[in-house]
């Protein structure tokens, strides 16, 4: 059933060719930011896949997988960096927030002292 379901998915929302006749499957699609950016097998005007080797090589070639695994981890490393400095900001924040609070906490002792001295 959920092969059905996948197929139909295929047919319908990315015109793939599920029938036993097209050479469209195995497909594969390259989406980028949620577009279609890539597919293979190619169609011909007609329709028609156009012939296609699926090996480790071709996929990692023609698809530029290399480029893509280099600026992915580029971007973790950035995204570590700044989820670092904004701990480091969260820290020196509490930290001041615990002073402001300490010293808030001495000036109304402070005044509760001068007022009893005062009554």
């Amino acid at each position: 059933m959920l092969l059905l379901l996948m197929m139909l998915l295929l047919m319908f929302r990315f015109k793939v060719s599920a029938s036993p006749l097209a050479k469209q499957l195995p497909a594969l699609l390259l989406f980028c930011d949620g577009v279609e950016a890539m597919r293979r097998p190619l169609t011909d005007s007609r329709g028609r896949a156009v012939t296609w080797t699926f090996s480790q090589e071709n996929v990692i070639r023609e698809f530029n997988l290399n480029e893509i695994y280099a600026e992915g981890s580029s971007r973790k490393k950035r995204k570590e960096v700044k989820e670092v400095k904004k701990e480091e900001v969260k820290e020196v924040v509490k930290e001041e927030v615990k002073e402001v609070v300490k010293e808030e906490v001495k000036e109304e002792e402070g005044s509760v002292a001068e007022t009893k001295k005062n009554k």
